[in-house]
């Protein structure tokens, strides 16, 4: 199973957003732009907190604005909402053709994507549903570790402890 640190790798271009925007009736700010610029060139989906935070660092935005594009980009599929068991959201741009999941560190909060999705069995069940009538199917699968970088801190609180040499101990 193949994994990478999460990188929108498809050719994403910030015109094709615009004119999507744009053809479902919205308009293209700003602000839009921003946020596209981030989902962009992101590492690994961000919550809308980290957005606010990095598009803060380009002037002025509001938090409402933040949630109400990705409000819109969510119902136009321009972006993946996905919910985490730990109760937080992370957007990312959609990408159709690239499916995968995702592995998120327990410690730092640290993403990656697993490119590969459960293999021939989740491939009939999804067929199945959407033979079944429904459309626009998604589904979400939720992986979590610990990834190397904390896995070292982690070894290297519990390795035993050398004891000081004594004060009054003579050699």
């Amino acid at each position: 199973m193949k994994s990478r640190m999460c990188k929108s790798e498809e050719p994403t271009k910030i015109s094709a957003i615009r004119e999507a925007v744009k053809k479902r009736g919205g308009k293209w700010t700003p602000g839009r732009e921003r946020i596209t610029k981030i989902l962009r060139d992101a590492d690994s989906p961000l919550t809308v907190d980290q957005i606010v935070e990095l598009a803060s660092k380009t002037g002025r935005i509001d938090r409402v604005t933040v949630y109400r594009t990705l409000l819109f980009f969510e119902e136009n599929q321009i972006v993946v909402r996905t919910p985490l068991a730990d109760g937080t959201v992370r957007f990312e741009l959609d990408s159709a053709e690239t499916h995968h999941h995702h592995l998120l560190c327990r410690k730092c909060g640290k993403m990656a994507v697993l490119e590969a999705c459960g293999g021939k069995d989740w491939m009939k069940l999804l067929e199945t549903v959407k033979n079944m009538g429904f459309r626009e199917v998604r589904h979400f699968v939720e992986f979590t570790g610990i990834c190397a970088d904390c896995g070292d801190v982690l070894r290297n609180r519990t390795k035993p402890r050398k004891k000081p040499a004594s004060a009054g101990s003579s050699s």
